[in-house]
Parts: C-alpha cells; structure tokens; sequence
C-alpha cells in the first residue's frame, strides 16, 4: 500500500512539477510513476499478489524424495571427483 501512495505522489509531482519544467523528461518521469503505481496497486488490490520474490520452505515431510548428503566426507568426494 505504501508503494502504491508514493507512486500516486510521484505521478501528481511528474503532472504538475516535472512535465511542465523538464518537457521530455517529465514525459517520462511520468510514464515510469504510473507503470510503477499500477504494478503497486495491482498487487495490492489482487488476492494473489504479484510478489517479486517466492521463497519455498522444505519441511521433510516427504523424506523419501529429500536425498540430501548430510556427511561432508561425501561431499568431498565429490569434489575430489571434479578434479581428477
């Protein structure tokens, strides 16, 4: 929500501060404040969200498909094998 009210204060200073004294860059200064403050309010209004980041939390509960090596001499042979 915060994204989107700065957006909306970026866009009213492009309108009326940075179009009429820059011209062409205010024109674009605009154009950015606008696609940002949509993308801000599309997530916020959306109930699934457009998260930038998505982070997957493994709890073992299938332990079968979980075939981490837990002993770092295993580990090192694998290395070991990189090189030879």
């Amino acid at each position: 929500m915060f994204g989107m009210i700065v957006g909306i204060v970026f866009v009213f200073i492009g309108l009326f501060v940075v179009i009429p004294g820059a011209g062409l860059f205010g024109i674009f200064w605009t154009l950015i404040a606008v696609g940002i403050t949509g993308f801000q309010a599309y997530n916020f209004f959306d109930d699934k969200d457009v998260a930038s980041w998505e982070i997957n939390i493994d709890t073992g509960a299938n332990a079968e498909t979980n075939n981490q090596s837990i002993s770092v001499s295993g580990d090192f042979g694998k290395v070991q094998s990189c090189w030879r």
